[in-house]
């Protein structure tokens, strides 16, 4: 993937993604890949409204663009609380 950051910035909106996986991003508050990233795994599994079936979703989307390997957590100098 050329800018990954710019990719994980976009607005999920604006992504072609199917209706499950928009709608699961909406009903977690995620409005961009990264937000999704600022999570560890054991936060997002407990997460309102996190379900396998949207997380298989994801990671069908990323695989698509070539950017799977993207879902590694930021380094924990970039989270950021909240």
């Amino acid at each position: 993937m050329k800018d990954a950051r710019e990719f994980l910035e976009r607005d999920v909106l604006d992504l072609k993604i199917g209706p499950a996986l928009r709608s699961g991003c909406k009903r977690m508050g995620f409005n961009k890949i990264s937000d999704i990233l600022l999570l560890s795994p054991e936060e997002l599994i407990r997460k309102e409204g996190f379900t396998f079936h949207w997380l298989s979703e994801l990671t069908g989307f990323m695989k698509a663009q070539g950017a799977l390997h993207l879902l590694q957590n930021l380094p924990q100098g970039e989270r950021t609380s909240g």
